[in-house]
């Protein structure tokens, strides 16, 4: 169903019950600040987000820019999209969840898209013998209770994300770290836990318990062989993933192997 299709064609297919959800919470959001008259479109919200991705790389240094007479700043792309106005009504707004259904999930607000994206990725199934287990920052550098500071990493802040995705960069499952906190009532799915067992003695650390989440979505291990780093990799993941029937290949830190 992806093969062949432009690079439009497969976000329109990725992104169609995300698009679908903002353009009804935003409208909501809008009636409840008391603008009745704002009425968003699909139509509409994607030339919102055209202008979105198109000044992400097309950067100036003030947004109004976009929209000047200026042939130095002014960017006939983006006045045909949308009106100055309208644009900023639509970032004012935007809205991916009803505000009354908030929880304890710091992700709460994005939750949403989240969860379309992760589904929309694997309609098709995991369909990649080979598997990738990476961990990724998003650059942020505002405020935000799950911002992180990873001075190893070439992005030093934002958040924290852990990816299974195909050796050629197709990603399945996508999981947002959130530290100690709750993710939907239960344990969140990246945190550290300590997980009693028969004997009361095993513990599953963080790695491990990412590792085991992000694979969750993979039906038949055995057609599988997974890659990963040393964060990850350790002696009780490997003989857990070989119990299962997956097959695993990973670097190695020598304190993580059994003595």
């Amino acid at each position: 169903m992806i093969s062949g299709k432009s690079p439009l064609e497969l976000f329109e297919v990725m992104a169609e019950n995300m698009i679908a959800q903002a353009v009804e919470e935003s409208s909501k959001y809008a009636g409840k600040k008391k603008n009745q008259d704002f009425c968003l479109k699909i139509d509409e919200f994607k030339h919102f987000l055209d202008v979105i991705f198109y000044t992400g790389y097309q950067i100036l240094p003030r947004e109004k820019m976009y929209w000047e007479n200026d042939t130095d700043t002014g960017t006939t792309l983006v006045s045909e999209a949308i009106a100055r106005k309208r644009y900023f009504d639509n970032k004012k707004y935007l809205h991916f969840i009803d505000n009354t259904t908030i929880d304890s999930d710091l992700y709460y607000k994005v939750r949403s898209i989240y969860t379309f994206l992760n589904e929309a990725l694997q309609q098709f199934g995991v369909f990649s013998e080979h598997l990738s287990i990476a961990e990724r920052m998003m650059r942020y550098f505002g405020r935000h209770g799950c911002k992180m500071c990873m001075k190893e990493k070439p992005v030093k802040f934002g958040y924290r994300l852990w990816i299974l995705s195909s050796f050629d960069g197709y990603p399945f499952y996508i999981i947002l770290y959130q530290e100690a906190h709750k993710e939907n009532g239960s344990e969140n799915s990246s945190e550290r836990l300590e997980t009693t067992r028969k004997s009361k003695k095993e513990k599953k650390t963080l790695s491990q318990t990412v590792v085991e989440n992000l694979l969750s979505v993979v039906e038949t291990p055995a057609k599988h062989k997974i890659y990963m780093d040393n964060f990850f990799t350790s002696y009780d993941l490997f003989v857990s993933l070989r119990g299962k029937r997956f097959f695993a290949t990973g670097t190695v830190r020598e304190n993580r192997m059994a003595k």
